[in-house]
C-alpha cells in the first residue's frame, strides 16, 4: 500500500501518527530508521527526547554519525551509557541476547520518560524487521514501545525514500547493527572480540569496503561484503594489504565469504 505514495506523502502519515502520542523520548541509534523517527516527531510539533545509547556493543562509526546528525538536525539529544559486558548472562551469547539488551534498555528509558515526563518510548523498528530474528521485538512488546514506521506499513525501501526527500545526512547509510552480531550464538562475548572487530571494520571502512561485516570467530575473521563491486577489489595487493591490517589488529586468519553480507 505505502510503495505506490510519493514520499511527502508518506511522511506527513508518519508525523500524524507520531503526532498521536504524545510527548515522545525517541530510543535514537544514529542510523536512518530512528533518524526519521525523530525527525517525524520534531516536524510533527511534538515535545520530544532524542536518546543515544552508548555502549561497547555500538561500532565506532555509528557513535559519530548519530553525534553529527542529531548536530546537523538540531535535536535535542541526551546520551546515556550503558555496559551490558556487567551481564554475564548476555556474555554467554545465547539466542536471546537480544532481548536481554533491548530489556535493559528499555528499563533505562522508561525511567528518563518517567522522570522527565514523557508519555512515549518510539523506536525506528519497521516493516522488514518482521522478517528477521529479532529477539529485541519481545522487550518493544512488553515495555509497550510505539513502532510508528511499523504502524503506518513502511519497510526500508519507503523509509529510504522519504529520507532523501528531506535530504536527511544519513540517508545513504549502510545499515548498522550491534558488535555482538559478529560473534556466533554461544560463543562468549568479550570486551577484546568487540574491540578486534570494530577496529577491523572501521579499517575496511578507510579502505573503501564501506557497511562490511566482520565475524568473529576467535582467531579467525570472516569479512562479508556487500555488492560485487567490492568482492572486485579485491585484487592480489588489496587481500595482502587487508591481512596485514587485521593481524595487527589480533587476528591469526582473514576469510573472504563468497556469499557476501547475510543478516
Amino acid at each position: 500500500m505505502c510503495k505506490s505514495l510519493k514520499p511527502s506523502v508518506l511522511f506527513k502519515r508518519l508525523c500524524k501518527k507520531i503526532g498521536s502520542l504524545g510527548s515522545v523520548l525517541v530510543a535514537y541509534s544514529g542510523g536512518v530508521d530512528s533518524t526519521l523517527v525523530v525527525k517525524a516527531a520534531k516536524d510533527a510539533g511534538a515535545r520530544f527526547l532524542t536518546v543515544f545509547c552508548d555502549s561497547p556493543l555500538v561500532p565506532s562509526r555509528l557513535k559519530k554519525q548519530a553525534k553529527d546528525v542529531a548536530t546537523r538536525l538540531r535535536l535535542p539529544f541526551l546520551v546515556i551509557q550503558k555496559d551490558e559486558l556487567k551481564d554475564g548472562l548476555f556474555c554467554t551469547n545465547p539466542m536471546d541476547r537480544c532481548y536481554i539488551c533491548k530489556r535493559g534498555l528499555f528499563s533505562m528509558l522508561k525511567n528518563i520518560a518517567d522522570e522527565r515526563g514523557f508519555d512515549t518510548i518510539a523506536v525506528g523498528t519497521n516493516v522488514d524487521d518482521l522478517d528477521d530474528f529479532r529477539p529485541g521485538m519481545k522487550a518493544e512488546e512488553e515495555f509497550r514501545v510505539a513502532r510508528p514506521l511499523l504502524e503506518c506499513g513502511m519497510g526500508k525501501r519507503e523509509i529510504r525514500a522519504i529520507a532523501r526527500y528531506l535530504r536527511l545526512p544519513n540517508a545513504e547509510a549502510p545499515s548498522e547493527a550491534c558488535l555482538a552480531s559478529r560473534i556466533p550464538f554461544n560463543s562468549p562475548i568479550t570486551r577484546k572480540k568487540l574491540e578486534m572487530v570494530d577496529a577491523a571494520e572501521e579499517f575496511l571502512n578507510r579502505l573503501g569496503f564501506a557497511g562490511c561485516r566482520v565475524r568473529n570467530h576467535e582467531t579467525l575473521a570472516r569479512i562479508e561484503l556487500r555488492t560485487a563491486g567490492e568482492f572486485r577489489k579485491m585484487t592480489e595487493t588489496m587481500r595482502r594489504r587487508i591481512f596485514d591490517g587485521l593481524k595487527k589488529i589480533g587476528f591469526e586468519y582473514v576469510t573472504l565469504d563468497m556469499l557476501g553480507y547475510r543478516k
